[in-house]
């Protein structure tokens, strides 16, 4: 019952997926399912499927590995009003955690990473896809570096050279 799919199990092998289809066909509508199965639902107004009917329920299971061991994540809203209720299971099937926010911490222990860095690290929208089919070389490095957010780590790493260099002018 997530947004326009009342039922849907999936299987990624390992590796990149690639997800084509028309527009509004659910492309994105699935990376926002595991985003949301990972990190929660920022807006809960829409996530339930408008074909389910008000009085069901919307639930994410998200099965995935991690070291070689495997995690379930599950998410689910309730009720008219949508109560949140979120879990995490270990390799064991032992539960990790029972809340929003320490799934949410413990996922984000767990894979290193926060909602933004998954985002901006491990989806990559048409737009940006589009824009390295046609660059060449250095612009080509410059939009994967922009892609993955590396080019804010290089404007602070210029910004702290810029601060040794001028330390080290001072103490000549």
């Amino acid at each position: 019952n997530y947004k326009q799919y009342i039922d849907l199990e999936l299987e990624f092998r390992e590796g990149l997926t690639g997800i084509i289809g028309r527009n509004g066909s659910g492309k994105s509508t699935l990376f926002e399912g595991i985003l949301a199965a990972l990190y929660g639902s920022g807006n809960k107004a829409y996530i339930l499927s408008t074909l389910a009917g008000q009085e069901k329920n919307v639930l994410i299971r998200l099965e995935f590995e991690k070291s070689g061991k495997a995690y379930t994540v599950q998410r689910e809203y309730r009720g008219k009003a949508l109560a949140h209720y979120a879990k995490l299971f270990d390799h064991e099937e032992r539960l990790v955690a029972d809340s929003d926010s320490a799934v949410t911490e413990a996922v984000t222990k767990l894979l290193g990473m926060d909602a933004g860095s998954f985002k901006k690290s491990i989806f990559s929208a048409q737009k940006d896809l589009d824009a390295l089919s046609g660059d060449k070389g250095e612009d080509r490095r410059k939009a994967v570096r922009n892609i993955l957010g590396l080019n804010k780590i290089d404007d602070i790493l210029l910004a702290v050279r810029g601060r040794d260099l001028a330390h080290d002018l001072e103490r000549r």
